[in-house]
C-alpha cells in the first residue's frame, strides 16, 4: 500500500511539474536533448519532494506551490557605482524566511561572482 501511495505521489508530481515550472511545450529532435530534459524534469520532482519533507518536519503546513510562491520575491540583485559590483539578496518575508529555514537556510548570503564563460 505504501509503495503505491508513492507511485500516485510521483505520478502526480509530474503532472504538476510542468504547471509548477510554467513551462511550455517543448520539441526535443535529439536523444541527448530529450535525455537532458528527462533529467531536469526528475531533479525538480526530487527537489520539490525534498522541500514538501522539510516543510512538514519544521511543521509548515504548506502546499509545494505555496512555498514556492513565497519564494517568488526572494531576488539576488547585482548593484553597480561607481565601477564597483556589489551583490545582495532581497530580505525574505517572513512567510519566506521560515520556507528557507524549513529548507535549512536560514540566511541567504550572495554567492560569488562566478567567472564568464567565453
Amino acid at each position: 500500500m505504501a509503495a503505491y501511495k508513492e507511485l500516485q505521489t510521483v505520478e502526480r508530481g509530474f503532472r504538476c511539474l510542468k504547471d509548477v515550472l510554467a513551462l511550455r511545450p517543448l520539441y526535443h529532435r535529439t536523444e541527448p536533448r530529450v535525455r537532458a530534459h528527462l533529467f531536469v524534469a526528475h531533479l525538480a520532482l526530487v527537489l520539490g519532494v525534498a522541500l514538501e519533507k522539510a516543510l512538514r518536519r519544521a511543521g509548515l503546513a504548506l502546499s509545494l506551490d505555496t512555498a514556492l510562491e513565497a519564494l517568488r520575491p526572494v531576488r539576488l540583485v547585482t548593484l553597480e557605482l561607481d565601477g564597483h559590483q556589489t551583490r545582495l539578496v532581497a530580505k525574505p518575508t517572513p512567510h519566506a524566511q521560515a520556507v528557507l529555514k524549513a529548507a535549512g537556510l536560514p540566511r541567504l548570503t550572495p554567492p560569488d561572482p562566478c567567472s564568464e564563460i567565453t
